[in-house]
This record gives structure tokens, C-alpha cells and sequence, in this order.
């Protein structure tokens, strides 16, 4: 290597860095020396938009970090007075280089997106501009809503998408959701794209972040949910799937009430056959046991398998709050015995970090509670940090909906008397409460966030069970769909209401 590089032109210096990074041939020295050579330069004039934004692509794919190097180039581009002179791919690239990098340099991207959102039209970016360029936006967290919506109304606008690969759906999706941006019209004609694709070339990562962005933004498509699962159940095995990809899959299908038992199985087998969990992150445990529990999919030794590798971790500063909650309830929903996991250091962990916990984290620690001491007979909360949670769980919002003054009214026609929102022992809220033939029974109007594919969920069951072991009160369901058959015609209302409670 040269002493120095004073007769590299910039088009020399970018075509070399960015040769090795296409190549992926590591030379670490050579990276450092050209970016302190281009750092040392008065100016940076003789540089082309292209020199640049090639030269910072390099580093960012062959992982060479050049702090100086990157606050220069963003600094002369940010200086400039327009960006017309860099063409779509440029412009991609370098906001791709910097989120990749991990730079911080919010004036870059904000001169960047202003500089897209101008433009008549995007025709001139290729669709792999298009990801990469929301993706950075996405991936460094810069806000920048009218980009977004260029963007997505360019995407929408197109006749198909049959030039955009699987990754490029995937992290346009993935970084919507990411970014919190709402535009149901995207996600649904990207999801309709994929439903009517051939998803083999799609890659693990593909179906995590797809699940996971269309979960994430609460978009409902569920051909799409239908097509991922159908795709992975089909597998051979599931080991090119990462544990994080795995945990992202499960919580996606529980998370946007998406039903598909095969799918479930399957990695709740793959999981089982592992040697150990070693590689799941505390978080992919806690999410995964939590999807499993809510989604009301029944796999006992999924759930042996994740309690045994928690035991043999030996410590729970690794878990946050909320996975900690989380496991608590998840296993709790399961009612599948697990005593050597809640252990006197468990619930200590619990009283160490009691001021963490957000209102639905001692929900859930209060129902766990009721489990360990009402339905197991064992050590639950210390007294003072489970009145706390007692109290949040009590105070719950138990605002009436439409649907439940409607079959209230009609219980009141038929001749009872319903207390609303009835508060019982273990301070669950019913929403009614009549007494037949002097029997006390509770009546619930589940609407359709008690239910996965009209299957009670997790949340919904775990009520039921601890409401008649606990207070012993019987429980009727008027589910949402049954009740909506029947319309405006009170009479079947009023006879339904008579069947489902016995009463004459």
C-alpha cells in the first residue's frame, strides 16, 4: 500500500473501496487508509455524487466502521444547495449505508427524503431503491411521513409488482410497521401480491418480517397469514429458521388473532428437538411461550422444553419486566405445572423490580398469583406487592359496549335482574349477573377480540377457568356472532337468552 494516496483521483478511491466490498475481500487497512485520506482533504469537491455514495456503501457492506469518514461525506452532501445531480440509486444507497452503519445524521436523511418527496414521480427508482430507501428510514429511526407516503402511493399506483423480489416486500412491509406509519392501502396490495405469489425464494427472514409487520401495524389479511403458514408447515424442517424468526412467527399469528394449528405445531416441534435453547434471546422465550398461551395452541412439551432452559439459566436479570410477566402468564393460561420455575427467587425478582411493571404486566402477575395460590396451593405474591396488583387488576376500564346494553336489555325483558359489571371475589368484572332459580350465574358478551377464529382465546379461557374454580360462579357466553344473527328480531334475542340460561 502506498505511503500515501495523493494521486488517487476520487473515482480511484471510491472504485477501490468499493471493489473490495463487492468482492467481500477484508483489508481493514486499506479501508482506514482511504477514509483517512478522504477525511484529511480540504474539500471534497472533485467528488461526483456517485464517488460518494459509493464509497460510504462499501463500508457499510464490508462492515468497516470510519466515524469521521461518514460525518464528512454526510456533512458536504447536507452543504450542498440540491441533490438533482444524484441519481434514484445514489440517493438509496446512501441513506442504506448510513442506517446499515448504524450513523447517526438526521440532517442527512431529512435533505434526503425532501429531496425525494419534490420529485414529480419515482419511476426512475427500482423497486430494490424503493425498500432500500424506507428500510433506512426505518432501520435509523428518522421520521419523515410525507417520504412514506410518496412512497407507498408510488407502490399502489403500479399496475403489479411482479419486479419486486421477496425481500423487497418483505422490508418494504417490515419498515412501515417499524416506523409506526398507517397505510392500509399498501399493506393491502403488497399482501394480496404475495397471496397470489409462488412463496418458494422466499427466505425465514421473509416470512418473520411479514407476519410480524402486518401483526405489528394491526392490518387483518388473513389469505396472507393462510399462505405463510401453508408455506412453512410444508418444510421438511424448520432449521434455517433463527430463533428470533421462529418467536417472531408465533407472536405474530397470536398477536393479530390468526389461527393455523399446524403451524404451531410444527415449530413448537422444532423448538422440542432442539438440543438446547441457547441461542433464543430471553425475550424469544418469554414471546414464545406468551404467543402460545394466547393463542390458546396446546403444546405441553414446548413449554417443558422452555421452563427447563429458564431453570438452567439459574438467573432472571436477563429477562425484562414485561417478558417476566409474560411467562408468568403464559403459564399460568397453560395451568401446566412448573414449580421449579417459580421459585422463591422468581417471585423476589418479581418484588426487586415491582416498580418496572406497567398496569397490564400486574394484570398478568395477578392472575398468575390466583394460579399459584388459589389452583396450586403455592407461594404467590408478598402481600404488599400483590394488593398492589390486585388493585390494577380491579380497576381494569370495564367501559359497556353496544353489543353488551343490547343483550342486557333483553335479559331485563325476560323477566331478570342483571348486575352489570359485577366485581367477584377474585376481582374478575362480569359483565352481567343474574340469579335463576337461585343460582347466581355470570353472563359474558364475548365480542371478537375473546376469540381466534371463533375459538376462545387464551386471555378469554384463563378467565373462564379461574372464574368457576375460584369463585365457583358459573359462566354463560353470548358470543358476538350469535348474537348478530338474530339482528333487531328481540323475540329470538329473548328466546336465545332463554335456552343459552335454562330459564323459563
Amino acid at each position: 500500500m502506498k505511503d500515501n494516496l495523493k494521486t488517487f483521483k476520487p473515482q480511484d478511491l471510491s472504485n477501490t473501496v468499493w471493489a473490495y466490498a463487492t468482492a467481500n475481500n477484508q483489508h481493514t487497512g486499506l479501508f482506514k487508509k482511504v477514509g483517512d485520506e478522504i477525511v484529511a482533504m480540504d474539500n471534497m469537491a472533485s467528488f461526483k455524487p456517485q464517488n460518494l455514495a459509493n464509497i460510504i456503501w462499501a463500508y457499510a457492506t464490508a462492515n468497516e466502521q470510519h466515524i469521521g469518514l461518514f460525518k464528512k461525506i454526510a456533512k458536504e452532501i447536507v452543504a450542498m444547495d440540491d441533490l438533482t445531480s444524484f441519481k434514484p440509486q445514489n440517493l438509496a444507497n446512501t441513506v442504506w449505508a448510513y442506517a446499515t452503519a448504524n450513523e447517526q445524521h438526521s440532517n442527512l436523511f431529512k435533505k434526503i427524503g425532501d429531496e425525494i418527496v419534490a420529485m414529480n414521480h419515482l419511476k426512475s427508482f427500482v423497486p430494490q431503491a424503493l425498500a432500500n430507501t424506507i428500510w433506512a428510514y426505518a432501520t435509523a429511526n428518522v421520521q419523515h411521513p410525507d417520504l412514506f407516503e410518496k412512497v407507498a402511493d408510488e407502490i399502489v399506483a403500479m399496475g403489479n409488482l411482479k419486479t419486486f423480489d421477496p425481500q423487497n416486500l418483505a422490508n418494504i412491509i417490515w419498515a412501515y410497521a417499524t416506523a409506526n406509519v398507517q397505510h392500509p392501502t399498501l399493506f393491502n396490495k403488497l399482501g394480496d401480491e404475495i397471496v397470489a405469489a409462488n412463496l418458494t425464494s422466499y427466505v425465514p427472514q421473509d416470512f418473520s418480517n411479514l407476519v410480524w409487520a402486518y401483526a405489528t401495524a394491526d392490518i387483518q389479511h388473513p389469505a396472507l397469514f393462510k399462505k405463510v403458514g401453508d408455506e412453512i408447515v410444508v418444510k421438511d424442517k424448520l432449521t434455517s429458521f433463527k430463533p428470533q424468526a421462529l418467536s417472531n412467527i408465533v407472536w405474530a399469528y397470536a398477536t393479530a388473532n390468526e389461527q393455523h394449528m399446524e403451524l404451531f405445531n410444527k415449530i413448537g416441534d422444532e423448538i422440542v428437538a432442539m438440543n438446547d435453547l441457547k441461542s433464543f434471546k430471553p425475550q424469544n422465550l418469554a414471546n414464545t411461550v406468551w404467543a402460545y398461551a394466547t393463542a390458546n395452541e396446546q403444546h405441553p412439551d414446548l413449554f417443558k422444553k422452555v421452563a427447563d432452559e429458564i431453570v438452567a439459566m439459574d438467573e432472571w436479570k436477563s429477562f425484562d419486566s414485561q417478558a417476566l410477566s409474560n411467562i408468568a402468564w403464559a403459564y399460568t393460561v397453560a395451568n401446566l405445572d412448573a414449580s421449579s420455575l417459580f421459585d422463591s427467587a422468581f417471585r423476589q425478582e418479581l418484588l426487586n423490580r415491582q416498580n418496572e411493571f406497567i398496569d397490564e404486566n400486574l394484570r398478568q402477575l395477578y392472575q398468575w398469583h390466583l394460579w399459584q395460590t388459589k389452583e396450586k396451593s403455592n407461594d404467590g405474591l408478598p402481600d404488599s406487592f400483590r394488593d398492589k396488583c390486585k388493585q390494577i387488576f380491579s380497576s381494569a376500564d370495564t367501559r359497556s359496549s353496544a353489543l353488551q346494553k343490547d343483550v342486557v336489555s333483553e335479559l331485563k325483558s325476560i323477566g331478570l335482574h342483571p348486575v352489570e359489571e359485577y366485581l367477584t371475589e377474585s376481582r374478575y368484572s362480569i359483565d352481567a349477573l343474574v340469579e335463576i332459580n337461585g343460582k347466581k350465574v355470570g353472563i359474558e358478551v364475548d365480542g371478537p377480540s375473546h376469540f381466534i377464529d371463533r375459538q376462545p382465546n387464551g386471555p378469554t379461557l384463563l378467565k373462564r377457568r379461574q372464574v368457576e374454580s375460584i369463585d365457583k360462579l358459573t359462566l354463560v357466553s353470548v358470543p358476538y356472532w350469535e348474537w348478530d344473527k338474530l339482528r333487531k328480531d328481540q323475540s329470538k334475542k329473548r328466546e336465545y337468552l332463554k335456552d343459552i340460561l335454562k330459564f323459563s
